[in-house]
């Protein structure tokens, strides 16, 4: 059996190079390597989003309360069960999140659970550090079990410096959380918050300390992305040159890189892919400069502000 570096183009395999089984086991590893890495980056990002959504709402809620758009008691309560579901799309993202890298970092590392100890580690810090992770994480039970997480919005208008300010709050109540038995350590916490509670700065902080979470996971595999990038340019670069050497500027972009065996009668018996695309995402997030101690530095001033606001 012949193991090659290939990629798809004008609806077939177009062989690159030979590839010895060294090369072949390498680039396995680099594959699933980047594949683990994005994995990481996609759930977070789904986190944000979601979290995105809840205040793109909560702007839309608020803006037709400004314009006397909300007049009527379903008016009023209808935008309840929109912020229900963004916050629990938030929840359920979360728990995507924790559920999803514990079990990759368990299959990938197998054999060695430092990986998995560090995580478990670093979320208990952001955990015993941060009152919004630890209350949403706690949050995530009682939807699930109890009751949704928004109980009322407050509707607000004052003068502030002489100009109208509008303000929507969405509310939770702290009898209603008294409902759930299985607060844990966080009851005395839970019983010393004020009747009504506003969720936006939990979200806030929640964010902040996701944020601070996934940064650490970030530089725990620095180096080993760092070892990997190089030869993910060599494998797009092999690609590259010999694509512009077949078909010039008369060919279509490729997306699609495979490593394939071949048996004795030249029949692909076997065949590994992963779209180039995702491959560059690497690239990009290393020119964002997110695997780095200053990006979280500047993104950690970015969410104060935006607490502060």
């Amino acid at each position: 059996m012949k193991k090659y570096l290939a990629y798809y183009s004008l609806d077939d395999f177009v062989i690159v190079r030979e590839l010895n089984d060294s090369e072949y086991l390498s680039y396995k590893s680099i594959r699933e390597d980047i594949l683990l890495f994005l994995s990481l980056e996609e759930l977070f990002e789904l986190v944000k989003l979601n979290i995105y959504e809840f205040w793109k709402t909560l702007v839309d809620i608020t803006e037709k309360y400004r314009l006397r758009m909300i007049l009527t008691t379903d008016e009023i309560h209808d935008p309840a069960i929109i912020l229900n579901q963004k916050v629990a799309n938030i929840l359920t993202s979360f728990r995507t999140y924790d559920d999803h890298i514990r079990k990759n970092l368990s299959s990938k590392y197998v054999d060695n659970g430092e990986a998995l100890a560090f995580y478990k580690k670093e979320c208990n810090r952001i955990y015993d550090n941060y009152f919004g992770y630890r209350f949403l994480y706690k949050l995530r039970n009682y939807v699930q079990h109890v009751s949704l997480p928004v109980h009322l919005i407050n509707y607000n208008s004052k003068v502030v410096d002489d100009k109208i300010l509008t303000v929507v709050d969405p509310i939770i109540l702290k009898t209603e959380l008294q409902n759930y038995d299985k607060w844990s350590t966080m009851t005395e916490e839970i019983n010393n918050l004020t009747e009504e509670i506003s969720i936006k700065p939990i979200i806030n902080e929640f964010l902040h300390a996701l944020s601070m979470l996934h940064q650490s996971i970030r530089f725990y595999f620095q180096i080993e992305l760092s070892k990997i990038l190089p030869k993910i340019n060599m494998i797009i670069g092999d690609c590259d040159n010999h694509y512009k050497l077949k078909y010039g500027f008369l060919g279509r972009d490729f997306d699609l890189i495979f490593f394939i065996e071949k048996d004795d009668e030249d029949k692909i018996i076997s065949k590994i892919w992963f779209p180039r695309s995702r491959l560059t995402r690497l690239e990009k997030y290393k020119m964002h400069n997110i695997f780095n101690k200053e990006f979280v530095n500047t993104y950690s001033a970015s969410i104060d502000f935006q607490k502060k606001i």
